[in-house]
């Protein structure tokens, strides 16, 4: 019985990872796509302030490689981690995003839009040793259009939902590999809108320099619809990260 329902789970899994996969497959017909490559640079801070409770901050630099320029940026990316259940953890975020247009890497940047955004999302760890893992998200998008008239007129807003799903495999103690597929949707505005937003699919490796230092370099497929016209966005990115962990938690405490 248990060897079946761990092959019916494995099933329900690759499934899940192939409709993400082919979404982009499905719906490339549709209209134009602009094809890119891009690098992001993430430094995150993460604090352990008891058994349950993280708190972290986060800062991005996202950026075409040619010709090389600004595409995004969070300035920043902060939140908190509650550790409800062995199995369940719940997130709440604030990111203040800076988005440099036209979104297209040979075009010189034109304006930009500044985005704050408010996240909440619940993450779920399953299968052999919680390794499996799938996030809910839910992300309250408010957009300033004119950020350099001194007004704090966010004149639009965009709701939407992610859902991921996520394998981490250890190779060693300080070895691993990871993997991600993540759809994201629209489902609410106060402007026209689409409700496929985009997809995205990563596969990294992971390096545990130290207690505090954690390096991770990655691949990761973007594929994403635009907002207002046919346009499709399909990029390549070179992800590069760094975390800090500082641990705060008394003494006994894991």
């Amino acid at each position: 019985m248990q060897a079946t329902r761990r092959h019916f789970n494995g099933l329900t899994i690759a499934y899940f990872i192939l409709f993400f996969a082919i979404i982009p497959f499905l719906i490339k017909a549709q209209g134009q796509t602009e094809r890119s490559n891009s690098y992001w640079l993430v430094a995150k801070l993460e604090t352990k302030l008891s058994s349950k409770l993280i708190a972290f901050i986060e800062f991005e630099e996202r950026r075409f490689i040619g010709p090389e320029r600004a595409l995004q940026r969070s300035i920043p990316f902060a939140g908190v981690s509650y550790k409800a259940k062995d199995k369940l953890s719940l997130g709440l975020a604030y990111l203040n995003f800076v988005i440099f247009s036209p979104s297209i890497a040979d075009q010189p940047v034109q304006n930009h839009i500044f985005e704050q955004r408010l996240n909440l999302w619940a993450t779920y760890r399953f299968g052999l040793k919680k390794r499996f893992s799938t996030r809910l998200k839910h992300e309250y998008r408010l957009f300033d259009l004119e950020p350099d008239n001194g007004d704090l007129d966010f004149k639009r807003f965009i709701n939407r939902w992610r859902l991921k799903l996520a394998y981490t495999h250890p190779l060693s103690d300080s070895w691993s590999l990871k993997t991600s597929a993540e759809l994201l949707v629209n489902y609410a505005a106060n402007t026209s809108f689409k409700y496929f937003d985009q997809n995205r699919l990563y596969f990294g490796v992971k390096h545990q320099l130290s207690d505090q230092h954690c390096l991770e370099l990655g691949y990761l497929h973007w594929y994403q619809e635009n907002r207002t016209t046919d346009l499709f966005f399909d990029r390549h990115i070179v992800r590069l990260g760094w975390v800090y962990t500082l641990d705060l938690r008394t003494k006994g405490q894991t």
